[in-house]
């Protein structure tokens, strides 16, 4: 089954998640295209893909988003990104990156983009 390929960064001109089905590198700006085809210029760290799944309340979950997972009655916190060993969007929990498709209940607590505290604690761990 093929999923709906979707990007999203931020727009610091626009103050706001930009969502698109493509994303366009060029020497010195970053955009999303949108879904009228047209650029719209995001800052370039912050573009992350759909990995497919919703949380448990049904929001898209990103790259970038710090999730928390829930496993008889404990939750485990970790930041989303593709791991390119695995070929699977994966989220650092602890120890090693662990693919997300395995699981199905996850709880968005925020993103490295717009939370500080977020971004002190996991950045390093988003950059491997």
């Amino acid at each position: 089954m093929k999923r709906e390929v979707i990007f999203r960064g931020w727009s610091p001109i626009k103050g706001m998640w930009l969502y698109g089905t493509g994303v366009h590198q060029g020497p010195e700006r970053t955009y999303i295209v949108n879904g009228s085809g047209l650029l719209d210029e995001v800052e370039p760290e912050t573009v992350g893909e759909w990995t497919g799944l919703h949380s448990n309340i049904g929001r898209k979950i990103f790259e970038g988003d710090v999730v928390a997972l829930f496993l008889v009655r404990m939750s485990f916190p970790g930041v989303v990104k593709f791991d390119e060993k695995s070929s699977a969007f994966c989220a650092w929990f602890g120890k090693k990156w662990i693919p997300l498709n395995i699981y199905d209940k996850f709880e968005i607590l925020g993103n490295i983009f717009e939370d500080e505290d977020m971004k002190k604690k996991y950045w390093e761990i988003y950059q491997k």
